[in-house]
């Protein structure tokens, strides 16, 4: 039993470094320096845990964690996790925990905040309590928006800034990951690609993702949209129906209005 928990504990050390070196490779070809910036961020569990690291580890003056109760874990439990996570690392950033907050005061003097899960939503009473000139990082592509992370009418209205994230930059590329997680899935629900023939339910980004990705590996798609009678006409012929469209908020399947 001890050796087992010697292994995790190794394979758990070893993933900390990789991911902390390309942390800092990611930092210094950015030329990323948070200097004297106030950063709003969370902390939570896996590469979550993460997100204050890359805040000090870019000089930030102050570090502001929010951290939240989950259901597999306590705040408590995440926090004593991540300073044993920086327990070698050196920065001078000062960090400051809020557990399960009921007030944003503290919101008052942050120069950046993360649109991040612990955080959201940035409604109007906590955006009320920040200073103008506040940024406000997506975490995402613009044309992902969604109004239920951010009041960006108020927004507009406070002249707080709020900007998307550029996923398909050549360095990021996150997309093309998204192609590795869809042909996973798929591989994982026992089905193969190549020869098989596949219906995208998707009018956006994911869906052109999804049908490179197929493509790739010799699949063919008999169909992508949302119109219900192409999807009906198609789906005595498919292998599987991939749903990957992110904006839509109508039923798909089941009720009266929805799709199929």
């Amino acid at each position: 039993m001890k050796e087992l928990k010697k292994q995790q504990n190794t394979l758990r050390d070893n993933k900390t470094n990789r991911n902390i070196k390309i942390i800092l490779n990611s930092i210094n070809e950015l030329k990323l320096d948070l200097s004297g910036l106030t950063v709003l961020t969370e902390c939570g569990t896996n590469s979550y845990m993460f997100s204050p690291v890359i805040a000090c580890l870019a000089n930030a003056k102050v570090v502001k964690v929010i951290v939240i109760d989950t259901p597999e874990y306590s705040a408590e439990s995440i926090i004593t996790e991540f300073k044993e996570l920086i327990a070698d690392l050196s920065f001078n950033s000062k960090i400051e925990f809020f557990l399960n907050p009921r007030e944003y005061t503290f919101f008052h003097d942050v120069d950046i905040i993360t649109n991040s899960g612990m955080i959201r939503p940035l409604n109007k009473e906590k955006l009320s309590l920040c200073q103008k000139n506040v940024v406000i990082p997506l975490m995402y592509e613009k044309w992902e928006f969604r109004n239920s992370d951010i009041d960006i009418n108020y927004c507009l209205k406070k002249g707080i800034k709020v900007g998307g994230v550029w996923e398909n930059h050549p360095r990021l590329k996150i997309f093309e990951f998204c192609e590795n997680l869809l042909i996973k899935l798929i591989f994982d629900s026992g089905l193969e690609i190549r020869e098989n023939r596949f219906l995208i339910f998707s009018t956006d980004e994911f869906g052109k993702m999804a049908a490179r990705g197929i493509k790739k590996l010799g699949g063919f798609i008999t169909y992508i949209g949302v119109d219900s009678k192409e999807i009906y006409k198609n789906v005595p012929i498919v292998d599987a129906i991939i749903f990957c469209d992110y904006l839509n908020t109508d039923d798909i399947i089941g009720s009266e209005n929805s799709y199929l």
